[in-house]
């Protein structure tokens, strides 16, 4: 038996043996990678089919709610959805191809603003806002939405795409609103107006209620007032009237006029025909002779004034009279001395009835020149009449020029509230020591800005036969 040995190196055999091992497991590990890719991508691919699906689905429900229109970067439009078209009236025919502009108002169109507007589009940057727009048929149309450039994968815009929303409705209601506010506004400017007018208005009302207060104060003060209603009763007498009828207030209100009138005159015609006159709303005006309490006559110079209401209805009869007893008693008693004359002298004498026409004449010449010469003073001179109880009965145009006064403001008044103490107390010691008829005045008087302007003139004291003072007169000029 004999044995050979055969040896072999196997070193390169088993080297490449582990290196197809190796490449083996690579494929299978680059297999199981490119599985697992597979696996992904199928999987990437289902998740691209799903987001595409959902993508699509969004863009149907955008398209069918909301309206939108493509543009190129230059305003071209490219397309419009049917949303769109129908909130501006036109079909797609109508408006693909041609530019933005046709939407806009020729003034916007031309506009800088318009210009940058799409400038900034070009360049990439997002515009939102509500827009006014003009449809097919002229209407504005304001647009609530948003311009969107759409990037390309250079990274540059390649179109716009706008959504929006017709909010044409709601902007007219806030319009409505809006012009309901300044509507609003402007009455209630108009009402503070009015307020304002209504407050001068009332301020006006009480300042003539006030000078009206101050006007029947003075009348009251210086003149007889009684009031009637429509039937004819006495409702109120003040009591300059009650002291010349000799009743209290007590006696009298509440009683008929016809109470103060005799007997016959309140049975006669013409008595019914004046009281029909005054229930018509006439005033009357005249000599009224009227019986005292003590049934003696006395006489005024008195205007029966008709009030109404609104309606025009006579509520009452206010009758404000001057005492003219004194003047008619002097008349009495010069046709009474006439009469004894005539009885002295053989009754009606021709020889006596023209001297005493001539004498009567020549009076009422003299009478008329005084009563003329009179006037001419007051209208140069400042004049101020006074009763006896020191009220101011009359006044002239130039005192009330020079001491700023309405007539109103100062008759009634005492004249106290215009003297200066030491020519009141002066007045007064005059009043009281005796004076003879006219006597020299020097005094200062208040002025209505409250300055003292000083006067020089003279005091007429006016006396009934007893002696008893009815008025005081003043005549006088500023003294410098």
């Amino acid at each position: 038996v004999k044995y050979i040995g055969v040896r072999f190196d196997i070193t390169e055999q088993i080297a490449q043996e582990e290196r197809i091992r190796q490449a083996l497991e690579e494929a299978q590990a680059q297999e199981e990678e490119l599985r697992q890719n597979a696996e992904e991508m199928a999987a990437t691919q289902e998740e691209m089919k799903r987001i595409n699906l959902e993508f699509n689905n969004q863009l149907r429900a955008i398209d069918r709610s909301t309206a939108v229109i493509e543009f190129d970067l230059e305003g071209n439009i490219l397309d419009a959805n049917a949303n769109f078209l129908r909130i501006m009236g036109y079909t797609r025919e109508e408006v693909v191809g041609r530019h933005h502009r046709m939407f806009a108002t020729p003034e916007d169109a031309a506009s800088q603003e318009y210009r940058d507007f799409w400038a900034r589009l070009r360049a990439g940057n997002f515009e939102s806002g509500n827009f006014r727009r003009i449809g097919k048929d002229g209407r504005v149309v304001w647009l609530q939405g948003s311009y969107n450039p759409i990037i390309g994968s250079d990274g540059k815009p390649y179109k716009v795409i706008k959504f929006v929303t017709d909010i044409t409705e709601s902007v007219l209601k806030e319009e409505q609103i809006r012009q309901m506010l300044e509507e609003a506004q402007a009455q209630e400017e108009e009402l503070r107006q009015n307020a304002e007018e209504m407050a001068a208005t009332q301020e006006q009302m009480r300042r003539l209620n006030r000078e009206m207060e101050a006007t029947l104060r003075a009348i009251n003060r210086t003149s007889a007032v009684f009031e009637l209603d429509p039937r004819g009763t006495i409702v109120r007498a003040n009591d300059n009237f009650l002291r010349v009828v000799g009743y209290t207030a007590d006696e009298l209100i509440g009683q008929p006029y016809t109470k103060l009138v005799k007997p016959a005159e309140a049975q006669s015609i013409e008595f019914r025909r004046f009281w029909n006159r005054l229930q018509e709303g006439i005033p009357e005006k005249g000599e009224f002779e009227l019986v005292r309490r003590d049934g003696n006559p006395c006489w005024f110079i008195a205007t029966f004034n008709p009030l109404t209401d609104e309606n025009d209805h006579i509520t009452r009869m206010l009758v404000i009279a001057s005492d003219i007893t004194l003047e008619k008693e002097q008349e009495e008693t010069l046709r009474q001395t006439l009469q004894q004359l005539k009885a002295q002298n053989g009754g009606s004498s021709p020889e006596l009835l023209a001297e005493l026409e001539r004498t009567r004449s020549e009076f009422e010449s003299v009478r008329r020149e005084l009563t003329q010469q009179l006037d001419a003073a007051k209208r140069l001179t400042a004049f101020l009449e006074l009763n006896a109880k020191g009220f101011i009965t009359s006044v002239n145009d130039r005192l009330l020029d020079i001491m700023g006064y309405e007539s109103y403001e100062i008759i009634g008044l005492h004249v106290d509230d215009l003297l200066d103490a030491p020519d009141s107390s002066y007045l007064k010691e005059l009043l009281g020591n005796g004076h003879r008829p006219v006597e020299e005045a020097r005094l200062k008087l208040k002025s209505k800005s409250g300055t003292l302007t000083q006067w020089s003139g003279w005091y007429q004291f006016s006396k009934t036969d007893t002696g008893e003072l009815t008025r005081i007169r003043l005549f006088l000029n500023l003294y410098e």
